[in-house]
């Protein structure tokens, strides 16, 4: 009489394939920037106001182009906000400072 062969052992929680799903709100990788990214941001960090027929022609891609990279990189975190930058002197709004300064000794001849 043959006896019957064992029955298979189901496979461990760490042997079994588990499809790897990426976050799709998680931005590209910065090695996704390619040369046009990298020159879209450093244009619009110099000057976020300028339009975007002015930033194509800087960065040397059409208008359409530069419009859908620049939604790209917002959507993807790479630009948080434009902000605009207010001179202090025109606003009057000159810089005060309150300096504390602590001595071990005080006299003339530490100084």
């Amino acid at each position: 009489m043959k006896s019957k062969p064992p029955a298979p052992l189901p496979p461990s929680p760490s042997a079994t394939a588990t499809a790897f799903t990426p976050n799709p709100a998680a931005p590209p990788p910065p090695d996704a920037l390619d040369a046009v990214d990298l020159r879209l941001l450093a244009q619009l960090q110099a000057d976020a106001a300028r339009s975007n027929l002015e930033l194509a022609a800087a960065v040397h891609v059409s208008p359409a182009t530069a419009l859908r990279r620049v939604r790209r990189l917002r959507d993807a975190g790479y630009i948080e906000r434009t902000v605009a930058l207010l001179s202090p002197d025109k606003l009057g709004a000159g810089l005060t400072a309150v300096v504390e300064i602590t001595l071990d000794r005080q006299g003339d001849e530490l100084i």
